[in-house]
């Protein structure tokens, strides 16, 4: 496969004029203002907590449209920080407002999920009877 077939990664963001806030294992956060942080999803993968030096085309551009989509499936329950995305113009970027973070936590249990922010729960498709134990178990 020659490089001209393959999608280019974004594995590093650069913005001059923005100061740097956070750089995690795939996402870079840059302080626009005081009130807003620029979120660049990038095309980074890491393994036992450390960046490799290869990414995946186009990572970040499914990890920001699964981020739009939940926010705006949840957007009537809890509220969230996103402000706007163009992802027409800029497919891997969201800005969020400048909060102070929300504790949440997200219990998994294929296929149902459990959010909860602070005191408020999300449910979807049982998962809060499986956990109270109102739901029936197979033996």
């Amino acid at each position: 496969m020659t490089p001209k077939l393959l999608d280019p990664v974004l594995l590093q963001t650069d913005f001059p004029d923005l100061q740097l806030h956070a750089s995690g294992k795939v996402r870079d956060v840059y302080q626009i203002d005081n009130d807003r942080l620029l979120f660049v999803a990038t095309d980074r993968i890491s393994a036992f907590d450390y960046i490799l030096a290869t990414g995946i085309p186009n990572k970040g551009r499914v990890l920001t449209q699964i981020s739009l989509f939940w926010f705006d499936f949840l957007s009537d329950i809890v509220p969230n920080h996103l402000i706007t995305a163009d992802v027409a113009r800029y497919p891997q970027a969201l800005v969020v407002s400048a909060r102070e973070p929300y504790d949440a936590a997200v219990l998994q249990d294929v296929p149902s999920l459990l959010c909860i922010y602070g005191d408020q729960q999300v449910c979807f498709e049982g998962l809060a009877d499986v956990l109270t134990g109102r739901a029936a178990v197979a033996r």
